[in-house]
């Protein structure tokens, strides 16, 4: 896209402050030259607060805090390239999207009339300014409107106009201002530590005045992300009336009927975004999933990705409100049995949560019968199979998905493609319930290991899921190892299998649910003569609550934080830890930064390590309120 491409812009939205903006700074929407950005790099300088007293760090350290330093995607040179953050200029368009911060002052730009999949924008942003304002919903950001460091997507994207970096922005005023009161402390982690911390662990440490790690007895993380790879993999398929464990990196599943599971495996990749940039966790594990299957050449009439994609003519999203996805596709792209997918016919599928499907379907897919038939009624007895299927799968704590399948004639299907909200029941009763797909979210490596020695050194540990008991519970039994009972009532009254595991084992872990947090009231003796505690339906409102009553129970606490929600739980804590995923805003507020992945081995890793710091605590200076507070900035 050029600078002269024309817009989509509402009678209502103004571009007054954008026009100006491209004539103050002789910018416009297709971006910068290389010439240009290092002329405004010497007038501008870096997008970066300048420290008035600078750290010259060991190497070890050096490496780490580069790594801290984002990309972006900007216009350079008439093409789409990711630069770091500190070379942001004012003139630059930058692209911002959900889930990430904002790194400089500017104007969103409003979407052209025809993009790339690259240049695919939202009509509008959704924006937390909580850091910056306060405010505690996202605000509005319609083209033409000012958006501002360290502002936090939360939803859309889209391409910023520059018009302000470094200290010269909103928050870059305030932050030196910070910095020029910024008062007397003491040093209570030598130099030397700190660069341990750095090699062993890989962790940063910003803030060495705190010294509560060398006395901490609890640490609090999340499950989902944290300990857990926050991506879905396959983890196997119910179909034909009986289920097949499939790794994804492992041949294809043992299935009876091939036939059956090419149309599960388009089933469920037609339901599925064809742009990567648009596909979700789940979108992301069933098309590397396919992939695989293809890749591995067990079955060489296995569809394949991009063959899949080109049959599907119209792909609908899932939405809260449907509770499934939905595809439209050629019946040509897919070699039907039972003789519906004829020339000229159309294929619709729905991907989504089963008894949503289960109300459109009067068939299941168990494979070539009597009269060759792939489909038969769903009877009473089939549902009673799904359903005990589907209750070991819940009891084990594994997600799963359903599918289905409806075949229509090519002036049914025609309306389907110009009906504006499509559902199932638009394609009409007597769709075929095709399986299920199991999804689980692979544990990081070293997680039970760094578990086992929180554990020796007299730790605990409590896990925080938003996640169902059945989950959570699963997670900790299968991964960690640990035997999970009940804990305690909604009084906070110790069960009496709990007490009893207590007794007789004097190990093991307690289970809680996270409603029981509606205050800081809850004690936390319950931890006494156990592993730990896992919390499930843990919300981010409960964790500021689990700090502060674990606090109020006499426990020395540190968090490990990833999102913005989490920053009023690592504030509230001794110390806190940026995980390695962290928003960057996050690490600006957290007394230690992980770059390693594993990240409970490097919260464990780090503990070893200050722990043995025998260092005397050193009077910290600020000649002129000009000292840095923080080892790490």
């Amino acid at each position: 896209m050029d600078g002269t491409s024309e817009a989509k812009v509402s009678p209502k939205i103004s571009l007054e402050k954008l026009e100006a903006a491209k004539a103050e700074l002789s910018a416009s929407e297709a971006g910068l030259t290389s010439k240009e950005v290092l002329h405004r790099l010497k007038q501008y300088g870096p997008n970066s607060v300048e420290k008035k007293k600078k750290h010259k760090y060991p190497e070890v350290v050096q490496v780490l805090v580069k790594q801290l330093v984002p990309q972006v995607s900007a216009r350079r040179d008439g093409a789409i390239v990711l630069v770091s953050v500190e070379d942001i200029v004012p003139g630059d368009v930058i692209r911002v999207c959900h889930s990430r911060e904002v790194p400089a002052d500017g104007i969103l730009l409003p979407p052209p009339e025809a993009a790339t999949e690259e240049e695919t924008v939202s009509e509008c942003l959704q924006v937390d300014m909580s850091m910056l304002t306060g405010e505690s919903k996202p605000r509005r950001i319609d083209p033409g409107a000012e958006v501002y460091s360290s502002s936090h997507v939360i939803e859309g994207e889209g391409w910023v106009l520059v018009t302000a970096t470094g200290a010269k922005t909103f928050l870059g005023a305030a932050a030196v201002l910070v910095e020029e009161l910024a008062k007397p402390g003491q040093i209570a982690t030598s130099q030397q530590c700190v660069e341990a911390v750095a090699g062993q662990a890989k962790v940063l440490v910003r803030d060495p005045t705190n010294d509560a790690l060398k006395r901490v007895q609890v640490v609090v993380i999340e499950k989902t992300g944290s300990l857990t790879q926050n991506r879905l993999q396959v983890a196997g398929i119910w179909c034909g009336g009986s289920g097949a464990e499939v790794i994804v990196d492992a041949a294809a599943p043992q299935v009876e009927e091939k036939s059956l599971l090419r149309q599960l495996v388009a089933a469920s990749t037609s339901c599925c975004s064809a742009q990567k940039s648009k596909r979700d966790v789940i979108d992301s594990a069933l098309v590397a999933w396919t992939e695989s299957l293809k890749n591995s050449g067990a079955d060489e009439g296995m569809p394949d990705v991009q063959q899949i994609f080109k049959g599907v003519q119209r792909y609908l999203a899932f939405t809260p409100q449907t509770k499934y996805s939905m595809a439209v596709c050629s019946s040509t792209a897919y070699h039907l049995d039972g003789g519906e997918g004829g020339a000229g016919n159309v294929v619709v599928f729905a991907r989504g949560v089963v008894p949503g499907l289960l109300e459109h379907c009067s068939a299941i897919a168990i494979g070539k019968g009597d009269g060759g038939k792939i489909e038969q009624s769903l009877t009473e007895e089939r549902k009673a199979e799904m359903t005990e299927a589907m209750d070991a799968l819940v009891a084990r704590g594994i997600r799963y998905l359903g599918v289905a399948v409806k075949v229509v004639g090519a002036e049914a299907g025609d309306l389907l493609m110009k009906r504006e909200d499509l559902t199932m029941a638009d394609a009409g009763d007597g769709w075929c319930f095709l399986g299920l797909v199991m999804l689980y979210d692979p544990p990081r490596e070293g997680v039970t290991e760094a578990a086992n020695k929180l554990a020796e050194m007299g730790i605990k540990l409590v896990i925080a899921s938003g996640d169902a008991r059945a989950l959570t519970v699963e997670f900790a039994t299968r991964v960690l190892g640990w035997k999970v009972e009940g804990g305690a009532d909604k009084n906070n009254n110790e069960t009496k299998e709990s007490k009893e595991e207590k007794d007789q084992q004097g190990k093991g872990a307690v289970e809680i649910q996270g409603t029981d947090f509606g205050s800081d009231q809850f004690d936390w003796t319950i931890l006494e003569n156990r592993q730990g505690a896992v919390v499930s339906q843990c919300y981010p409102e409960h964790k500021y609550n689990i700090v502060k009553s674990l606090q109020r129970s006499g426990f020395v606490v540190a968090v490990g934080a990833t999102g913005v929600n989490d920053v009023p739980a690592a504030r509230a804590a001794d110390a806190s830890f940026a995980l390695s995923e962290a928003n960057p805003s996050v690490r600006q507020r957290v007394t230690y930064i992980c770059m390693n992945p594993d990240n409970l081995g490097a919260i464990v890793e780090t503990i070893a390590v200050v722990k043995q710091d025998t260092s005397p605590v050193v009077e910290k200076s600020s000649k002129g309120g000009k000292k840095e507070k923080c080892a790490i900035a």
